[in-house]
C-alpha cells in the first residue's frame, strides 16, 4: 500500500516527565519506568544548557485542559445497529518507513520561500534523514551535559542562520509523530544543531520496543481498513478505530489530564491511553499510513467560558480540507460523536482557535493552515444495482454517482464502519443541497432506525421513483412530477 502524507504543522511538543506515576501491566512500559532516575538527574527539559551551546524548546500549549468533556447542542442521540467486522481481505502490510520529506506540508511551505526556499528544504531533508536513521538504529543516546545527544546536523553549510535552522527543526519535529522519541529541546552552536533524545527513549532497546508496540496497533487497524475503500471511509474508519482503541488519560484524581510523555505522543496507542495529542498525532500518523492527507493542529479548545490547550486535525477529503477532533468525538458513555468528524469551518472556529501563523524565524515559527470547507461531512454509503460504489462525504457527493438512468441506486446515511464496533453513534443532521434528484430507475435513501436519521432539504424535485427507509425527511417543498415516494418506516414532513 502506498504511503502518502501531508501532515502535522502546529502540534505541541512532548512533555518530558517520568513514567513512574502510572502503573500499567506492560513489560516495555516497565522498562520506561526504570529510567526514572536518569530522567530526573538529566534535567533534559529543565532548560539547562551545555557550556558550548544554546538550546530552544518546541513546547506547545496543547496539554488539553479542554480534554474530551465537550458537549454539542446540535447532535441527536442515536445508536449503531451492530458491531463491525474486519473485511475479508488478504493480509495487510504497511510501510513504516518515515514519510519522504518532499511529501510533507511544511517542506512544501518552505519551498515557496523565494529567498531561501532551496536551502530551507535542503536542511529539512537533512534533518529527516538523520532522524530516520535513528528511527531504525540500535544506538543508545550519548549522555553529555545532562542530556542525551544524537548526531549533530550542520546548518551553516546550507547558508541558514541559527534562527532559520531552529524554525526548520521545529517544523520537522512537529510533522513526524513517528519520531516520538525526540526531545522537545534542541541545542545548537554557530554551525550545527544538536537534536536530543527524550530521556525515556535514550536506551535503544526501549525505543525499539515502544516503536514495535505502536506499529502492532497500526497493523491491527489495517485489519479493518484497506486501499479499496474511498479516502472518506478510510479516514472515518481511523476516527472510529481510535475512539474504540484509546481512552482519555487522567492522573490519579480522574480529572487532571495525564502529564506522562506517552500520553502526548503516539506511544499512547500501545497503552490505549492518551490526551488530545495522542488522539491527534495518532490520527495524523495512521492517516499517512493509509494514504489520507492530514495535518495536526494545536491551539485553544473553547467550551463555554472555559478554554485550554488542545490539539486536533484537518484532513483532505474529496479535494477539500475538513476539520476533525477525535478527542471530542470520544466520550465516556460508549458513544462515537460523529458531529466532530468534518465540521464546517465557521462552526468549528467557535470552539477551536489554532495557534496563529508567524513568519518570524526561530522557535516561535509556525506556518499557515489550509482553508477549511464550510460543508459538513455526513458520510453516505452508495451502491448501484447491489454493487457498492463507496463512501462519500455527503448525499450531494454520493448522488453524483448516478449516471445510469436505468440503474437502481441505494444510499445509506449515518453509516457504520468496520471499526464502529458496538459503540453508539451520535450524528449530525443530513442536509441535501440538490434541488433536483438525478434520473434513475429508482433511488433508495435509507437511514438507521436506531440512529433516528434526519434528512432535510429546502426544495426537492423528482425525476424517478424514490424509496425512503428509516428516516425523517423534512422538505420545504416536494415536486413529484408524477413519480412516487414510497416511505418504508420513514416520515415525510412537508
Amino acid at each position: 500500500m502506498k504511503k502518502r502524507r501531508v501532515l502535522s504543522c502546529f502540534l505541541a511538543a512532548l512533555l518530558a516527565v517520568s513514567f513512574s506515576s502510572c502503573v500499567l501491566a506492560s513489560d516495555w512500559y516497565s522498562r520506561l519506568g526504570s529510567l526514572k532516575s536518569s530522567s530526573e538527574s538529566s534535567k533534559e527539559e529543565s532548560g539547562e544548557n551545555g557550556s558550548d551551546s544554546s538550546s530552544e524548546d518546541a513546547r506547545g500549549d496543547s496539554s488539553s485542559n479542554s480534554s474530551n468533556s465537550s458537549n454539542s447542542s446540535n447532535s441527536s442521540d442515536s445508536a449503531s445497529d451492530g458491531a463491525g467486522q474486519p473485511p475479508q481481505t488478504d493480509e495487510q502490510t504497511l510501510d513504516f518507513t518515515p514519510t519522504p520529506a518532499t511529501e510533507q506540508y511544511g517542506y512544501q511551505y518552505f519551498a515557496q520561500n523565494e529567498q531561501k526556499g532551496e536551502d530551507l528544504c535542503a536542511f529539512y531533508s537533512a534533518l529527516v534523514s538523520a532522524f530516520s536513521a535513528w528511527h531504525a538504529s540500535d544506538k543508545d543516546g550519548t549522555a553529555k551535559d545532562g542530556v542525551y545527544h544524537m548526531d549533530a546536523v550542520n546548518y551553516a553549510t546550507h547558508g541558514l542562520t541559527r534562527e532559520e535552522a531552529t524554525a526548520v527543526w521545529k517544523t520537522v519535529f512537529l510533522e513526524y509523530p513517528e519520531f516520538f522519541w525526540l526531545s522537545n529541546r534542541v541545542k545548537y552552536d554557530d554551525k550545527q544543531v544538536y537534536p536530543l533524545l527524550a530521556a525515556e527513549y535514550a536506551v535503544a532497546e526501549v525505543r525499539l520496543e515502544t516503536q514495535s508496540a505502536v506499529e502492532a496497533v497500526a497493523l491491527d487497524c489495517a485489519e479493518y481498513i484497506d486501499e479499496t475503500q474511498t479516502e472518506t471511509e478510510r479516514a472515518l474508519g481511523i476516527y472510529d478505530y481510535l475512539i474504540n482503541k484509546v481512552d482519555y488519560a487522567y492522573e490519579a484524581d480522574g480529572q487532571t489530564p495525564q502529564d506522562d510523555r506517552f500520553a502526548h505522543s503516539i506511544a499512547g496507542l500501545a497503552l490505549g491511553l492518551g490526551v488530545c495529542e495522542t488522539y491527534a498525532k495518532s490520527f495524523d500518523w495512521l492517516s499517512g499510513l493509509f494514504g489520507v492527507e492530514s495535518v495536526s493542529v494545536s491551539g485553544e479548545g473553547v467550551q463555554g467560558e472555559h478554554s485550554g490547550g488542545h490539539a486536533w486535525n484537518i484532513v483532505k477529503l474529496e479535494d477539500e480540507w475538513r476539520a476533525v477532533d477525535v478527542t471530542w468525538g470520544d466520550r465516556a458513555d460508549n458513544t462515537i460523536h460523529r458531529e466532530w468528524f468534518g465540521v464546517p469551518a465557521t462552526e468549528f472556529a467557535k470552539s477551536h482557535v489554532p495557534s496563529l501563523p508567524t513568519e518570524e524565524w526561530g522557535i516561535e515559527y509556525q506556518f499557515g493552515l489550509p482553508t477549511l470547507s464550510e460543508k459538513r461531512v455526513t458520510p453516505v454509503r452508495a451502491s448501484k444495482n447491489g454493487a457498492e460504489l463507496g463512501v462519500f462525504v455527503d448525499l450531494d457527493s454520493a448522488l453524483k454517482t448516478v449516471t445510469d438512468e436505468a440503474g437502481r441506486y441505494a444510499f445509506t446515511l449515518d453509516i457504520t464502519t468496520n471499526t464502529t464496533q458496538n459503540k453508539t453513534l451520535v450524528t449530525a443532521e443530513n442536509v441535501l443541497l440538490a434541488a433536483v434528484l438525478p434520473k434513475a430507475g429508482n433511488i433508495t435513501i435509507s437511514g438507521i432506525s436506531a440512529v433516528k436519521t434526519k434528512l432535510s432539504v429546502t426544495a426537492l424535485s423528482l425525476q424517478c421513483d424514490i424509496t425512503l427507509k428509516n428516516l425523517t425527511l423534512t422538505a420545504g417543498s416536494l415536486t413529484r412530477n408524477g413519480y412516487t415516494v414510497l416511505p418504508l418506516g420513514a416520515i415525510v414532513n412537508l
